[in-house]
């Protein structure tokens, strides 16, 4: 279970209307989906290794 992540020196974009963080850590990447129109508290953590995904996970914004 995830109860923080930590944005560090990533990127922000918005797409569609929705900004998302991206960030690297050594061979794993975070692409962190802030909200959407219809819930703007919540968020989406997806975890990328070889740009294959390894875990996607909803989580709410604190």
């Amino acid at each position: 279970m995830i109860s923080a992540v930590s944005l560090g020196k990533g990127t922000k974009q918005a797409t569609e209307g929705v900004r998302v963080y991206k960030f690297r850590n050594r061979n794993y990447e975070y692409w962190v989906w802030d909200g959407t129109l219809d819930n703007p508290q919540s968020a989406t953590l997806e975890v990328y290794k070889n740009n294959r995904i390894l875990m996607r996970q909803t989580c709410r914004k604190s």
